[in-house]
């Protein structure tokens, strides 16, 4: 007879624990966004598309170019995807939260590879979501 009075209980905690990892979850969504959303995009000056690096004119330069963000800064910018790719879920299997980015290539943004280093974004967003710091 205990066990029935404590069910109903157990399962409102259940609820509010869900409910405040789902806030904690956002967060981190929120600010991953944030560290991802800093555009790479830069205008170039007339002159400097117009010659190459022999001083000679060429035709077609490019009018935009993506500069790189430095290595350990969260990335640059560039076409938006790994921003949108950003999403969290509740894992009823595990009663956990997950949040992450979907694109193929944001393992090797976040983590660096042997050519590239890493452009972390994942690890600061939650770290500033534990903290309670604002990005």
């Amino acid at each position: 007879m205990p066990f029935q009075i404590y069910q109903p209980a157990m399962a409102e905690i259940h609820k509010i624990m869900q409910a405040e990892t789902m806030k904690v979850a956002a967060v981190v969504e929120r600010n991953m966004k944030k560290l991802t959303r800093v555009s790479g995009r830069h205008k170039i000056a007339k002159a400097d598309r117009a010659t190459n690096n022999n001083g000679k004119t060429r035709k077609g330069a490019a009018k935009e170019y993506y500069e790189p963000s430095a290595p350990g800064d969260p990335p640059h910018k560039q076409s938006g995807l790994l921003n949108q790719s950003i999403g969290s879920a509740w894992d009823a299997g595990t009663e956990t939260a997950v949040v992450g980015a979907v694109t193929h290539y944001a393992g090797w943004v976040n983590n660096g590879t042997r050519r590239m280093a890493a452009r972390p974004f994942a690890r600061p967003a939650l770290l500033a979501a534990v903290a309670g710091a604002k990005l």
